[in-house]
């Protein structure tokens, strides 16, 4: 289309998703006028897949997976354990906890308390998880701190300690924690090699109580630096109303 712009205008392009080639390809737009021309390439990804019915499904997008705690696909409670969703509190949403804060500390097994996140991968290889936590102090003076296990599919769960800071943190020399404060957010990384691309599940376990997860980023190396994180993903239920 041709036109006339004489201060600046955003203009909207769209994808006919019926016509696109299947799978990954690059398309060109070109931007001409004064005397230049500018060529935006444009990638898309018009997959056949993943066709699910599973309204909690996460798909990939732009290398990144983003979800809210609470929108998990499902949970295992045991032994008087049971998950929480705590309604607003979090940066962008609401988190989940274990109820009661005075829960014992839980052996791994497949029968202990964990929430399944169901994720479909265009990626495989190497990738990061991102866990969101409320900052939280070791309040229950284990020396292992307070722990957590995340692991995908089948896989052995890697256990981790979120409060490897002294308790009661030294606070003119404890920057980790200072920042913790002053961001509102306890970020936890762990890293994962998945072998094929296509439906999984991420399961986060709980070990110890006092845990509060806000938010879930699998960064298969498209999360770019930003305070809140990327927004949450598209899952199938929103792929099928559209």
């Amino acid at each position: 289309p041709n036109g006339q712009i004489t201060t600046e205008k955003r203009i909207w392009i769209s994808v006919d998703w019926k016509k696109a080639p299947t799978g990954k390809s690059t398309s060109k737009i070109f931007v001409e006028g004064t005397g230049k021309k500018v060529i935006i390439n444009v990638q898309i990804n018009n997959s056949s897949e993943p066709k699910v019915e599973d309204e909690h499904l996460f798909v990939e997008s732009n290398g990144y997976i983003s979800i809210e705690a609470e929108h998990f696909s499902n949970s295992v409670n045991s032994n008087n354990v049971n998950w929480v969703v705590i309604p607003n509190l979090g940066r962008t949403s609401s988190a989940v906890t274990i109820f009661p804060v005075t829960s014992p500390s839980q052996k791994l097994s497949k029968d202990s308390p964990h929430l399944g996140y169901n994720v479909y991968l265009f990626s495989s290889g190497e990738l990061k998880v991102n866990l969101y936590f409320s900052p939280t102090m070791n309040f229950t003076h284990n020396r292992e701190g307070i722990r957590y296990a995340i692991s995908f599919d089948d896989d052995e769960p890697q256990i981790f300690n979120m409060t490897s800071n002294p308790n009661p943190p030294d606070l003119n020399r404890d920057p980790v924690w200072n920042k913790w404060v002053a961001d509102n957010i306890n970020i936890q990384t762990s890293i994962h090699n998945i072998k094929n691309s296509g439906n999984h599940v991420l399961k986060f376990w709980m070990i110890d109580p006092g845990i509060v997860l806000q938010k879930i980023v699998i960064d298969a190396g498209g999360v770019k630096q930003s305070y809140l994180g990327p927004p949450e993903s598209f899952n199938a239920k929103l792929i099928r109303a559209n």
